[in-house]
């Protein structure tokens, strides 16, 4: 079972033997003391089999020495691990936690190890949350094509199926044998097609020898739907790490519509709606932060040169408005009178207030970045053509200005 070291200069010596990996931390500038999140590593000596690849949180006390939050067999979902991070990130910036730590005799103060337990609590007793991998190709009844569909002759491309005559040099035999291939390329009636197992080399047939033509399912276009989230629960996490996760996955996301050229599909609507800019983690493209360095890395590798700059001055406005703060805001309107309609939302972001209107409401809007727009878009508000993908953020704090 693994044994969390008790002072400063075993986790550190853990960490530069491999033992242990430091996946985020809280800066000593905003307390004194500081959260750190490990992950266990196969290389531990103490760890066991189970525990490998879990995390392990502590609090590092003023005087070096470590408190164990949460241990390995606790901790034993990925991101259970970072809600309670995150968890107690807030409480202690937001002053739900004692000024200190350390009592006059050395020990820790009782009031906040009460509040960490509490959290600790709240958090591992909630059902683990159920994640559908990304990299899953969905199924035709999860994104709604059905099955082939029979395309026309005349409209046969690159990847359609085919069933024709096998009278051509490569396939000699009864005129009447049919032979069943996929289309490799299509240049009006005359068609390279391959055998659909495979396996011979593509060959040449001319359009009347094709019997029929089906277009697999997975080339049918995807009709959009639209995305509701139920509340803030479907939105944007509140924590810095959440955040930045949940981020990164929307860009993934994001990427991969823009190769297939087509709407989000619901379980990817899912993920878009949970995209909140960078407003509430700018320290996530500050180098001097080494508490986000692998994140800034990943990061990193999914934007060109221009996208890193554009996402690093959102930092200074991209605050998205509550759920909590969105849904009462469309019910006065609607109290008031409001059925449907034109709407102006000029700094829509990525689509919260378009997310929860009626449906008889028409938008106009505008935002002021990309990744926010391509997730709107993909996401929330767009009825006919596209899911939301809106996300807010907490009421922001004093100072700086504020756009949804």
């Amino acid at each position: 079972m693994y044994q969390t070291p008790r002072q400063l200069e075993g986790l550190e010596n853990e960490v530069a033997g491999g033992a242990i990996h430091l996946r985020a931390q809280t800066s000593w500038a905003d307390s004194l003391w500081q959260y750190r999140l490990y992950v266990v590593d196969h290389d531990s000596p103490s760890a066991g089999a189970d525990e490998v690849g879990r995390h392990v949180l502590v609090r590092v006390n003023e005087d070096d020495s470590v408190h164990e939050i949460a241990a390995p067999r606790q901790l034993t979902d990925m991101v259970q691990a970072e809600e309670l991070f995150d968890r107690l990130v807030e409480a202690q910036q937001f002053g739900g936690l004692p000024p200190v730590a350390m009592t006059d005799d050395g020990g820790t103060d009782p009031l906040l190890l009460a509040e960490e337990r509490w959290l600790t609590a709240a958090v591992l007793s909630a059902p683990p949350p159920v994640r559908a991998p990304l990299d899953q190709v969905p199924t035709a009844d999860a994104d709604g094509r059905g099955g082939d569909a029979t395309v026309a002759l005349d409209d046969l491309r690159t990847g359609d199926l085919v069933v024709h005559l096998a009278d051509s040099l490569e396939h000699m035999g009864d005129s009447d044998e049919t032979i069943e291939a996929v289309v490799v390329s299509a240049n009006g009636r005359d068609l390279t097609v391959r055998d659909i197992d495979g396996g011979d080399e593509p060959y040449a047939i001319d359009l009347d020898q094709v019997v029929s033509g089906s277009r697999p399912a997975s080339l049918l276009p995807i009709e959009a739907q639209r995305f509701r989230p139920l509340g803030q629960v479907d939105l944007a996490p509140s924590g810095p790490l959440g955040r930045i996760r949940a981020n990164i996955a929307a860009l993934r996301v994001l990427h991969r519509l823009r190769v297939d050229d087509r709407p989000a599909m619901p379980a990817e609507q899912a993920v878009l709606a949970r995209w909140s800019s960078w407003g509430a983690v700018p320290a996530i493209f500050d180098p001097r932060q080494k508490d986000y360095a692998g994140l800034r890395a990943e990061l990193r590798s999914l934007l060109t040169e221009e996208e890193w700059h554009a996402a690093e001055a959102t930092t200074r406005n991209a605050h998205f408005t509550d759920a909590a703060l969105v849904q009462p805001i469309w019910n006065a309107l609607q109290a008031l009178g409001f059925q449907d309609g034109k709407v102006l939302e000029p700094g829509c972001g990525s689509g919260n207030f378009l997310a929860f209107a009626p449906d008889g409401a028409e938008a106009d809007r505008e935002r002021l970045e990309a990744a926010a727009q391509q997730a709107a878009q993909a996401g929330p508000g767009t009825p006919p053509r596209r899911a939301p993908a809106s996300k807010p953020s907490r009421p922001r704090r004093p100072g700086g200005r504020r756009r949804r």
